[in-house]
């Protein structure tokens, strides 16, 4: 688990084309994470977000 303070964001941004990939980053102290490339090469980026989102 990451601990960064509460004062400070800790942000993963790379590699994210999975559910699963959110899912663990955020299980392990992720609070941000920063998606581009599969989302930029998805036939379809809008359908791409609701795919990564986590509730």
């Amino acid at each position: 688990m990451i601990n960064s303070g509460d004062d400070k964001v800790t942000v993963s941004e790379s590699g994210i084309s999975e559910k699963a990939h959110v899912e663990l980053l955020f299980k392990n102290g992720i609070d941000a994470i920063l998606v581009g490339t599969s989302i930029v090469l998805s036939d379809n980026p809008s359908q791409k977000i609701k795919e990564l989102k986590i509730s």
